[in-house]
């Protein structure tokens, strides 16, 4: 991306443009298939994150799935901005460009440096419509067709319901749970009498039905106050990850679910300060994948909570 006005950057440190020069040069690289997360920042910022199946789409700590259709329509739009006109101004506030007052689009890659551009004042040139656009390290701004404004006016409340983690305890012949390589909970139903066992399985070692019940209620309440968990960076689950949990089913062949536990003690931030201060309030927490929605993490803040999934 860029690189188209890397040059145009470059041949105006040498040439003085007057107020209002005209131009025609697209912005940004076509393809941009790399993207992994698109990051609108406004009051209410919105998230857009791609997962092994889906695109995401966060705001407020609300989290939906949103159609591939309508992330493609806006990288597509990124990669068609073209600027047909550039001033140099020493206020930018006019432009909508103001620190106050703009827009910034942020898209990010595991394979390049984040992209950023501005999205400023939409304005009306006789019967088309103009939108001012920014770059950081820019002396000059740049006026692109068409609205850009409405085009970047998404939000999470489009695409609800919220994404919730999903789980199912009926039917299950087997509950085991391991943190941070110590076994904190094995137990299994024994078929011929009917009953729960657990460690050393004796036949003194059972679980009333009582117990597995609160034990399941306890696992619900969990699952019911996740949350979907934007800001995970994938690539660091090898070095977070802490325990897993797995439910075997009375089926043949046996199924079997797994969630995986990762605990985050610190995200990862972005390279850019926009987006950093998105995460001031930053608590450790734990997250949670399961087979039943691969590249989904969600969050849980209270770590009692994980701790108590033992006590029976």
């Amino acid at each position: 991306m860029f690189l188209g006005i890397v040059a145009l950057g470059g041949i105006s440190r040498f040439c003085h443009f007057s107020l209002g020069t005209k131009l025609d040069a697209v912005l940004f690289k076509k393809p941009l298939a790399e993207i992994d997360k698109i990051w609108i920042c406004r009051k209410d910022t919105i998230i857009l994150t791609r997962t092994a199946e889906h695109w995401l789409i966060s705001q407020k700590e609300e989290t939906a799935t949103v159609p591939d259709s309508v992330v493609m329509a806006l990288l597509d739009l990124v990669g068609s901005i073209r600027a047909v006109e550039l001033v140099h101004t020493n206020r930018p506030d006019t432009l909508g460009l103001g620190p106050d007052a703009q827009k910034s689009i942020v898209c990010s890659s595991h394979q390049w440096d984040d992209q950023v551009f501005f999205v400023g004042n939409t304005v009306n040139r006789g019967h088309s419509v103009f939108t001012w656009v920014g770059l950081p390290r820019h002396e000059q701004y740049y006026l692109a067709p068409g609205d850009l404004n409405a085009a970047f006016n998404v939000a999470q409340r489009q695409y609800a319901p919220s994404v919730r983690m999903h789980t199912d305890t009926s039917g299950l012949n087997e509950i085991w749970y391991v943190l941070r390589g110590d076994t904190l909970l094995n137990t299994f139903r024994d078929s011929t009498r009917g009953t729960w066992l657990r460690p050393p399985f004796g036949a003194k070692d059972t679980v009333s039905t009582a117990q597995l019940a609160q034990w399941k209620q306890r696992w619900q309440s969990l699952c019911d106050r996740a949350v979907m968990a934007d800001f995970f960076d994938k690539r660091s689950a090898s070095e977070t990850f802490c325990g897993e949990m797995g439910f075997y089913y009375q089926q043949y062949p046996q199924r079997v679910v797994n969630y995986r536990l990762f605990y985050v003690r610190y995200p990862v931030l972005p390279d850019d300060p926009e987006k950093r201060r998105y995460f001031r309030n930053f608590k450790p927490q734990y997250l949670f994948e399961s087979d039943l929605q691969p590249g989904f993490y969600f969050s849980v803040s209270d770590s009692l909570t994980i701790h108590q999934l033992n006590i029976f």
